[in-house]
């Protein structure tokens, strides 16, 4: 997997957006002794946090308007 790819089975936990493709875009990404970990901002304002092909954790706060 390329630094910028975004595993195909990660969805967002707030909306449930695939967060591959054209949806989410990944804002930043480095390299530790475990893996890549990519930040992911989703389409509904939730950042992703991914380690390899998993998400491991989400930070901040989604859009308000997408909140339900």
């Amino acid at each position: 997997m390329q630094r910028n790819e975004i595993p195909d089975a990660v969805t967002c936990p707030n909306c449930g957006w695939p967060a591959e493709g054209a949806g989410p875009a990944v804002a930043s990404s480095h390299h530790t002794s475990t893996g890549a970990v990519r930040y992911v901002r989703c389409v509904c304002g939730l950042r992703l946090v991914l380690l390899g092909n998993a998400l491991v954790g989400t930070a901040g706060v989604p859009d308000t308007a997408m909140t339900g």
